[in-house]
């Protein structure tokens, strides 16, 4: 596999992510575990693209996003939630909630740009069995529900 292209891989995030299922688990494993989604769903993208990982380059990929992750990423989740905690004494809410969701996508995806980033520098193996999430999930979420595990790992083109 050549480079990862930022696009194609904002692309196959917003495909899979729109899985009711995808987005239900992603989010259920952020809240429980603080795993990263964008993490998350480059490793099921490189699952799909046949490219393993090792734990070292796991380790290289979260430490790419950690400081945006708690400086920004996570900061703003928190005020989105504290504004939907606040909504019936703020008359404007609805437009200061889409503000939000707007902002904390655009940040999503410049996380996800540095992943590609980082991940660019890293010689991946190329396997005709791969599977990076089982490097990143904790085990009690192993092995995944067959109908999650085909979602996550859905090639669109």
């Amino acid at each position: 596999m050549s480079k990862i292209s930022a696009a194609e891989f904002w692309r196959f995030s917003l495909t899979v992510y729109a899985n009711p299922q995808v987005q239900k688990a992603l989010l259920q494993w952020q809240d429980e575990y603080d795993l990263n989604v964008n993490l998350c769903l480059l490793l099921a993208y490189l699952d799909c693209h046949q490219q393993a990982l090792d734990s070292s380059q796991l380790q290289a990929l979260q430490t790419a996003i950690a400081p945006f992750n708690q400086l920004a990423l996570k900061p703003l989740r928190q005020v989105r939630a504290e504004v939907k905690a606040q909504q019936g004494s703020l008359p404007d809410y609805p437009a200061l909630r889409q503000q939000l969701l707007d902002l904390e996508l655009q940040f999503e995806r410049q996380q996800q740009m540095q992943l590609v980033q980082a991940c660019n520098t890293l010689k991946l193996r190329s396997e005709s069995k791969v599977n990076n999430l089982a490097l990143y999930l904790p085990s009690s979420l192993l092995p995944l529900n067959a109908d999650l595990d085909q979602a996550l790992h859905a090639i669109t083109d």
